[in-house]
């Protein structure tokens, strides 16, 4: 069944990065690449990132409630935040899907917020992301 049929069925997917079969043998398909991609061109209510932890953590280990891109080269540089290594390339991922659609990271366990995201209100305790 196509992708659009089973969201018009109400139907939310839950995408992932995996390995492909390609020309060059095998690639790695980024699940952040597939939100992206997706989000661009469906245009959903709200995206959600989730991962182990319930957003962006400060270094008080406090969740940092927006985000922006020009706020993470202002906190990296106060070294407020850690934003490193593959973490960075779905924070990036994540404010560019914010200009078509609300964007969040939260955990994975925290379904309260997750509801409200689907609820179209504000989550307890995630990380959203603002195009700049």
């Amino acid at each position: 069944m196509h992708m659009i049929e089973l969201i018009s069925r109400g139907v939310i997917p839950m995408l992932y990065g995996d390995v492909v079969v390609s020309d060059e043998g095998f690639s790695i398909i980024s699940g952040d690449d597939l939100m992206l991609d997706l989000g661009a061109k469906l245009r959903p209510s709200a995206s959600i990132f989730l991962t182990d932890v319930p957003g962006i953590l400060d270094t008080n280990g406090n969740v940092v409630r927006e985000l922006t891109e020009q706020s993470v080269i202002n906190e990296r540089d106060a070294r407020h935040i850690d934003v490193t290594g593959g973490l960075m390339r779905k924070v990036r991922s994540a404010i560019e899907l914010a200009r078509y659609t609300r964007t969040y990271l939260c955990a994975i366990w925290d379904l309260g917020s997750i509801s409200r995201i689907f609820n179209n209100e504000e989550p307890i305790n995630c990380t959203r992301f603002l195009p700049d």
